[in-house]
């Protein structure tokens, strides 16, 4: 195994993957040598226990690095998390995930007490899934938790706590930007926003770039290896695949689908409106900006499921089925910029004639075209696409990787790495300790899939259903 790897922890959803990467410095290529990969519950649901997180990291770094001698560790994780600790670094209130939106009410009764240009202030919009509405719930839930609170963490700042401790407890822009308590123009803590919802000054961790040194690793094989403190999950399949210059777009196919690109400027264009996503990017680029799919994953299985499928069978009907019904992919709520967790989708257009493979293929078309519309929108508010590079469990499926392809009408490529934001999180602890260049997953080409699909009558269509009111509003 190689001697000069580098380690990639990525805290997900339902698993913990680490990785080994190699990197080719003089072809500025790199590649995924090992992937250990530990899910949650065997049923692949999510944990909110931070303790299982850190014991599932420990195991497999100690899996991943056998035979070989890394030399440095970086991280990534999923975003928006709420982990409040207390004296003694012990739970104070119900851990929350992204997914967990429960804290809605409780935002929209904070933004209409504190009309703050959110805009200006954050680059968002307020959102229910961002790490504020999960702090403003608790509070209301949990009595005492601003007396208590010592410190507020991110999943993969507490883990690289946990696998390397004296490491400095901090947390880097990408991911200080997804709690909606943080300017990523000035690069601070709004404390206004902060004195607002009660959050005590020191729970707020020291904010430092994601390709900065903080520690050593004391475990195992990674003993004396230099521990970097990584990026938000889209921040780094990002640097992985190479978005971190105007021109090329991450789009990260798994539980969610997660387009992003490069902002190519500092500041803010006249009239954003905050409907897309906006955070810093990492490896000096600027500002990121995302549009989202909430369910693609388990839209997929959903798919599977209704039509009594396995994968392989509803990728296979998917590649046969020819065009008739439309369906849009908001199973799980539309996200950015059209954000709405209240929002369903709908299969339309069905007649007696339908078969399965025709709702199949619909599936693909409606996943594959609602990217398309959204790189539409991308580009309009001046974000300037060239390429899309795809990463991710799901860019595997070959026909859904073609599908999205003809319906992006860009040259699209795919990385082959099951965690791309793993491979971005050991490429930013190769940044911090090697420097110069900037190496990038290998990649292949993905020739659009035949015949065309119906984007115009789908687009109408679509405007159509982002229009109507939310069903019990």
């Amino acid at each position: 195994m190689t001697a000069d790897g580098w380690v990639g922890v990525d805290v997900g959803t339902s698993s913990l993957k680490a990785v080994l990467v190699s990197v080719d410095e003089d072809r500025g290529f790199a590649r995924v040598e090992r992937t250990v990969s530990r899910a949650y519950a065997a049923d692949g649901s999510p944990t909110r226990d931070p303790a299982a997180w850190a014991s599932h990291a420990a195991a497999a770094l100690h899996e991943v690095v056998r035979g070989a001698r890394p030399l440095g560790v970086g991280f990534t994780g999923q975003m928006h998390a709420l982990i409040p600790l207390e004296s003694g670094d012990r739970v104070a209130a119900p851990v929350r995930l992204w997914l967990d939106t429960e804290g809605e009410p409780a935002l929209a009764r904070f933004v209409r007490r504190h009309p703050f240009d959110w805009v200006a202030r954050t680059g968002n919009i307020p959102l229910p899934d961002f790490t504020l509405a999960k702090w403003l719930c608790a509070r209301e839930r949990t009595a005492g938790l601003k007396e208590r609170v010592r410190r507020l963490l991110l999943p993969k700042d507490f883990v690289r706590t946990r696998v390397a401790p004296g490491s400095t407890v901090c947390t880097d822009p990408t991911d200080a930007a997804g709690t909606q308590v943080y300017d990523p123009f000035a690069g601070r803590w709004d404390m206004d926003i902060a004195a607002a919802a009660g959050i005590p000054p020191e729970a707020l961790v020291d904010v430092l770039p994601s390709d900065a040194v903080v520690g050593e690793m004391r475990l195992g094989e990674c003993a004396g290896v230099k521990v970097v403190v990584g990026a938000g999950d889209q921040a780094a399949a990002a640097r992985a695949v190479g978005a971190v210059v105007p021109g090329v777009a991450s789009l990260s196919l798994g539980t969610s689908g997660v387009l992003l690109a490069p902002l190519g400027r500092a500041d803010l264009p006249p009239g954003w409106s905050g409907d897309l996503h906006l955070f810093p990017g990492v490896a000096g680029s600027g500002p990121q900006v995302i549009a989202t799919i909430p369910a693609l994953g388990p839209g997929l299985s959903w798919a599977a499921r209704l039509l009594g499928a396995t994968t392989e069978e509803l990728e296979a009907w998917a590649g046969a089925g020819v065009g008739g019904p439309c369906f849009f992919p908001y199973l799980g709520g539309s996200g950015a910029p059209h954000a709405d967790t209240e929002r369903r989708g709908l299969l339309t257009g069905l007649g007696l004639d339908t078969d399965r493979a025709a709702v199949a293929r619909a599936v693909y078309e409606g996943y594959a075209l609602e990217f398309g519309a959204l790189l539409d929108e991308l580009r309009a508010a001046g974000v300037a696409v060239r390429e899309v590079v795809l990463s991710g469990g799901v860019a595997e499926l070959a026909v859904f990787a073609r599908t999205v392809a003809s319906a992006l009408g860009t040259p699209v490529y795919r990385v082959h790495a099951s965690s791309a934001s793993a491979a971005g999180a050991a490429l930013l602890a190769r940044d911090a300790v090697r420097g110069g260049g900037r190496p990038v997953l290998e990649r292949s080409f993905v020739n659009g899939a035949k015949p065309p699909l119906r984007r115009e009558t789908w687009n109408r269509l679509r405007a159509r259903v982002l229009a109507e009111a939310t069903p019990g509003r």
